[in-house]
């Protein structure tokens, strides 16, 4: 007698909970990531897989971030935010380096180099649907 409304319970509770779960498709996200005194403001940043992923950053000196395993970089000036974009196909934990560029050397076009040491600074770390 009381078995019937106790299993329409339980599966009432348990439909609750999967819906209260993570959205089911690729969502928009967007990381702000502040690079200062050769530290970014937090190690990890995590997305879903088939997420739009958006990296804005802004530094306090002058040089070129690289997204690795997407291959994806931006040069960086501290009066001129970059920005990364990327579809998350592929899962894992990707590195975010930074190659300081000394300012006061550029090429014929006008462009920073002097590329020095490659730093690891954090990771996107994308996670299976």
């Amino acid at each position: 007698m009381f078995r019937v409304p106790t299993v329409v319970v339980a599966l009432a509770v348990s439909l609750a909970l999967a819906s209260c779960g993570a959205p089911a498709g690729p969502q928009s996200v967007q990381f702000d990531l502040a690079y200062q005194n050769g530290k970014l403001n937090k190690e990890t940043f995590t997305a879903r897989q088939g997420d739009s992923v958006v990296l804005k950053i802004k530094t306090d000196t002058f040089g070129e971030f690289h997204l690795h395993g997407y291959d994806l970089e931006t040069d960086i000036a501290p009066d001129e935010p970059g920005q990364i974009s990327v579809t998350a196909d592929a899962t894992g934990k990707f590195k975010i380096t930074f190659h300081e560029k000394d300012p006061n050397s550029q090429d014929q076009e006008g462009e920073v180099e002097g590329e020095e040491e490659e730093n690891a600074i954090g990771f996107l770390e994308v996670q299976p649907r």
